[in-house]
């Protein structure tokens, strides 16, 4: 599947919609304002995104460090390769990049994956568990609440 900045909306709506992802208004609202810095190229479906310091949005955590702080993980139909996405933040407490691969990254994204449910398995960090209003409190981005 060729990588595109209309591909990355469409896994922000699917993450909008998802149970498991407590900040689909923030990832929605962080995509209407953020600049595309980089379409990968390589068959993943991944994206890196710039949100303006201006952009009056209140950061998805705490300002700190960049690293992960949402993973979910859906089996496939095809060849039972699994469909990974990554929700990654950057120093300044706003989203940095959506990953999003087939297989490990070790296949490019088919054309239309279908993803069985549930997905087997999903990981929040802390700091983006007890919400933006928590400043301060709980991991730093890329240190997983299990």
């Amino acid at each position: 599947m060729t990588n595109s900045v209309a591909m990355a909306r469409k896994w922000v709506e699917f993450l909008v919609g998802r149970p498991e992802f407590p900040a689909g208004d923030y990832l929605r609202s962080a995509f209407d304002v953020a600049k595309i810095t980089r379409v990968c190229d390589c068959g993943c479906n991944s994206v890196e995104v710039e949100v303006p310091a201006d952009s009056g949005l209140v950061p998805l955590v705490s300002a700190g460090g960049y690293g992960p702080v949402f993973e979910m993980q859906f089996n496939t139909a095809d060849e039972n390769c699994p469909v990974a996405i990554f929700v990654f933040v950057g120093a300044n407490g706003h989203i940095a990049s959506l990953d999003v691969d087939y297989c490990g990254n070790a296949r490019p994204m088919p054309e239309e994956p279908v993803l069985l449910e549930p997905p087997f398995h999903v990981e929040l960090s802390r700091a983006l568990l007890v919400g933006r209003s928590s400043a301060g409190i709980g991991d730093e981005p890329g240190k997983a609440s299990r």
